[in-house]
């Protein structure tokens, strides 16, 4: 079953706070290295979106701090359920996500994903040959530091490394497989909107799942890990 758009209903307090990191106040520079792939694919975002670099890094680190903006009381619901898994936000978006994918092979929608696949793996593959990258350089809000840092204590990572995580994870549909991010991909064109509203969708019909249901703890059989080789290497060097 096509996904269908949100409809969303709360009033200005609702949304005030949903939005309680803001990305506003101090900013700090944060300084790493990023693969040129992926500076290729921010570059490509920024120009879709007629913005700086600079704002869809910040963009990626404020949809993950605000349940990609969606109002505070479906927020609320999803951190609970999240909480009870005993799931990080990166690890929970992989389960929507898997969660989408089964559904999509349930529904046995025609795909072929063969060679979406196979240039996606292909593409992996040479940010793993280049992982040292370029220095990339950006400014953030120090409450998007804060939460960056509360992220990166769970994997070992310093700050720079979990923000290069969150683009890397972004980049690639949160570093699922390739055979389902390729499905998903499809699926979120055919759907006809960028990955903010489509993840929206996930989360929308998370919290009504959950609001008929109750907390829900699925038992999950897969777990991905950092594939980054840059966050392995720095996970060494913390030991």
């Amino acid at each position: 079953m096509p996904l269908r758009l949100p409809i969303l209903r709360f009033f200005v307090d609702d949304t005030s706070k949903s939005l309680k990191l803001l990305g506003e106040g101090e900013t700090r520079p944060v300084t790493f290295r990023l693969p040129n792939d992926h500076i290729a694919w921010l570059e490509e975002q920024a120009s879709d979106a007629e913005t700086s670099v600079n704002q869809v890094v910040r963009d990626l680190v404020f949809d993950l701090c605000t349940w990609f903006g969606m109002p505070f009381f479906i927020g609320e619901r999803l951190e609970e359920n999240r909480q009870q898994m005993k799931l990080d936000q990166r690890a929970y978006a992989q389960h929507l996500l898997v969660k989408r994918f089964a559904a999509i092979v349930k529904e046995g929608l025609e795909y072929d994903g063969d060679k979406a696949a196979a240039d996606l793996r292909s593409r992996l593959a040479k940010e793993r040959e280049g992982s040292q990258g370029t220095p990339f350089a950006i400014r953030m809000a120090s409450d998007h530091l804060g939460w960056l840092q509360t992220q990166a204590e769970l994997y070992g990572l310093s700050s720079a490394g979990y923000l290069r995580l969150v683009i890397e994870d972004r980049a690639n549909y949160f570093s699922i497989p390739p055979t389902m991010a390729a499905r998903i991909a499809h699926d979120q064109k055919v759907a006809g909107v960028d990955f903010r509203t489509y993840m929206q969708m996930l989360i929308d019909k998370r919290a009504d799942e959950l609001k008929v249901h109750g907390m829900m703890h699925e038992a999950l059989d897969y777990r991905f890990p950092v594939t980054s080789q840059y966050t392995k290497d720095q996970r060494r060097a913390k030991k």
